[in-house]
């Protein structure tokens, strides 16, 4: 009898929520400008929640525990 190997979910840890305009592509992922802020954030399609390109919302901003890109 096979065992099945369950991979424990990596925790996630909450940084802050801002809020910005979202600007979305044909693709259905996003980003989120942020006044005041240099980087944009990455929104992919499942999370978009409805927002139509150019909307103003307010996500919350989570650690994903990837290492930062240069």
């Amino acid at each position: 009898m096979k065992r099945k190997h369950y991979k424990e979910k990596e925790k996630t840890e909450k940084l802050r929520t801002v809020s910005g305009r979202i600007t979305l592509t044909a693709s259905g992922f996003g980003f989120i400008s942020v006044q005041g802020c240099d980087n944009d954030f990455f929104v992919p399609p499942q999370f978009t929640g409805g927002a139509m390109d150019r909307d103003i919302v307010s996500a919350s901003i989570f650690k994903d525990g990837r290492s930062e890109r240069p």
